[in-house]
């Protein structure tokens, strides 16, 4: 099969989503296109982007625990990789045809190990410099405050699937939402389809890079340490508030 150029490949690959995407997800989409066609020359599969991915990202991760500036900054640059690898499985995916259970399975896993072990590691090497009983808590609780949020946030799918099954119609969109709780809501759930400048400039990864190269990581995982069990709060009181982004429909 002929390879079409980076062009060419960008328009067969991309998703109706990102006709309107920032300036920076225009860029990563660029690059991320230049690394798929030239892995279109060889028989890697999109699971296979998907699996280096993870392992990538743990390996970043690790490198956080050393305490080390030097190291922390090869983690930021090895996680920005991890971003454009997660755009390539996908334009392999799309440009083959060739999709899978497997495959959204092996994408969802690679951005909650990565984020989890993220911080893992970012705490070992916190502790390391500032060794007392507070970084410990404070590590534990913003490692058990990941998973647990995005086990919430992505329950509504799984609760929204159910209530379908059993009554036949959709949740009712909530209207019993506070408006504090809505604003705080909208600042820690981007909304996907129109991203900020502000939350393009303050992910997770531009931060990690930032403050691996002032060597004030410490800052950052106090910061987050705040931040996690916050957001973890907020989703939970948001969608038991009736919350849900699902409208009504009639029976």
């Amino acid at each position: 099969m002929k390879i079409p150029s980076v062009k060419e490949l960008h328009a067969m690959t991309a998703k109706p989503s990102e006709k309107k995407k920032s300036a920076q997800k225009k860029v990563i989409r660029y690059i991320s296109t230049c690394i798929t066609r030239i892995l279109l020359y060889t028989p890697a599969t999109a699971n296979q982007v998907t699996t280096f991915m993870i392992f990538l990202g743990i390996f970043a991760s690790v490198l956080f625990a050393f305490s080390s500036q030097a190291l922390s900054i090869a983690g930021a640059l090895l996680l920005y990789i991890w971003i454009l690898l997660d755009h390539v499985d996908g334009q392999v995916a799309r440009f083959r045809k060739v999709t899978s259970y497997k495959g959204y399975f092996l994408d969802y896993m690679s951005g909650y190990i990565t984020e989890a072990t993220l911080f893992l590691f970012i705490s070992i090497g916190v502790y390391k410099d500032f060794p007392s009983l507070l970084t410990i808590i404070c590590g534990l609780m913003t490692v058990a405050c990941i998973p647990l949020y995005r086990v919430v946030r992505d329950s509504r799918y799984a609760l929204h699937s159910s209530f379908v099954l059993k009554h036949g119609k959709k949740f009712e969109k909530g209207y019993k939402v506070g408006k504090a709780l809505t604003i705080m809501m909208r600042f820690f759930e981007k909304e996907r389809e129109k991203p900020t400048f502000f939350f393009n400039l303050f992910k997770i990864s531009h931060l990690v890079f930032i403050f691996a190269i002032l060597d004030m990581m410490h800052i950052l995982f106090f910061a987050y340490a705040i931040m996690y069990p916050l957001r973890l709060a907020v989703v939970i009181s948001y969608q038991y508030s009736e919350g849900t982004p699902f409208v009504n429909s009639k029976q």
